[in-house]
């Protein structure tokens, strides 16, 4: 995975230099791939643009069909830089995931889809049903000026409860692998007479079972984001995106910062600095950090909080391949944390970090900036 230093204050800088004469910025459309799932299965929505926009910061909004999907698996975001991250929530049948991209490359390329939804298909839903995707008009996003424009989807994605295929999950789907590396497809309804493309190398393809597929890398290879196409025998074509989804056996205790999905840049961190902002007017607004190991070995984190006189307290982390934790600033270390405190993160290999306000006053939750140190 790249070492690139993320989060560096190039949002302000842009920002700064917008000029005052700016012109308004055209709507971004959307495109949103129709698919179809059988029921009890997996569903991966795409939202791709239609045409390349640089982006740097945005919300993309959906009504969530409660007869068809019952529980979000994961979110991931593309930029070719890596640097796009952000925060999803999904509640009350109301899917939104805010989102940032430091060095303005998320939506600069179209080939790949910008946001990818991962859901669990109900095992009720009737067969034949379809279900509507389109974005909501609160779905906005801001440009390298500073100028905001809305999302439009003139086209509403359709999700048809049908078909035999999908693919559940990848594994692994995040990070970097040597050749000879084993990849598990891991879903339903496979058979020896389908078709598999992938754009990685592969030195064998082995079918496993119905519900498993093997690979084997041909060269090193990053698996994020790496699209892996099925096509049955009657037809049927579907891709999935592959990308990391951590595990978090146990939740944080604030309710808001739990319902968090956090949505892993590409962009890895060694060593990175988290202010604790201000908890606001109500004194309701949370700062929280996840961070999530993407390497193949395990890797120890240590958070180090300090104020003006110096350091106040640490804790220390370990984290497996796959391994998440997502915590208001404070948790990690038992206590309350006043605003300005800096919380310094130095681990022993490159790490995904998101740090996210959460505002207890309105349920949102908002991706912020980290620095390197």
């Amino acid at each position: 995975m790249r070492k690139i230093q993320l989060l560096l204050p190039i949002l302000a800088a842009v920002l700064a230099q917008a000029p005052a004469h700016a012109q308004t910025v055209l709507p971004a459309e959307i495109h949103v791939d129709d698919e179809t799932v059988p029921a009890g299965g997996t569903v991966q929505l795409k939202f791709s643009l239609t045409e390349p926009r640089p982006i740097m910061t945005g919300t993309q909004a959906f009504d969530w069909d409660t007869s068809a999907m019952d529980q979000l698996f994961g979110v991931s975001l593309y930029s070719p830089a890596g640097d796009a991250y952000g925060v999803a929530r999904y509640s009350g049948g109301r899917f939104a995931v805010k989102h940032i991209s430091p060095q303005g490359s998320f939506g600069t390329v179209v080939d790949y889809p910008v946001l990818t939804v991962t859901s669990h298909v109900r095992p009720d839903a009737q067969r034949g049903w379809q279900s509507r995707v389109i974005l909501g008009a609160d779905s906005i996003f801001t440009d390298a000026f500073g100028i905001t424009a809305p999302y439009v989807e003139p086209k509403a994605g359709i999700l048809t409860i049908g078909g035999t295929v999908y693919v559940h999950n990848v594994i692994p789907a995040g990070g970097t692998w040597p050749a000879g590396t084993m990849v598990r497809i891991i879903g339903n309804g496979f058979s020896p007479a389908m078709q598999l493309r992938t754009k990685f190398k592969t030195r064998s393809v082995k079918f496993v079972s119905s519900t498993e597929v093997d690979l084997v890398l041909d060269r090193t290879t990053q698996m994020d984001s790496q699209p892996i196409t099925i096509r049955t025998p009657d037809g049927i074509r579907m891709t999935y995106y592959a990308y990391l989804r951590g595990v978090e056996p146990v939740k944080s205790s604030n309710v808001l910062v739990a319902s968090a999905e956090p949505v892993f840049p590409l962009i890895t961190l060694a060593n990175a600095t988290i202010t604790q902002q201000s908890r606001g007017i109500q004194n309701a607004v949370d700062t929280a950090l996840s961070i999530q190991n993407s390497n193949a070995q395990p890797v120890i984190v240590v958070l180090t909080a300090s104020n003006a006189l110096g350091p106040i307290v640490q804790k220390t982390v370990t984290l497996n391949y796959g391994d998440r934790i997502t915590r208001e600033l404070g948790e990690f270390f038992a206590t309350a944390l006043a605003a300005g405190t800096t919380v310094r993160l130095a681990a022993s290999a490159p790490v995904q970090i998101v740090p996210f306000a959460a505002d207890q006053t309105n349920g949102t939750l908002t991706p912020i900036l980290a620095f390197p140190y």
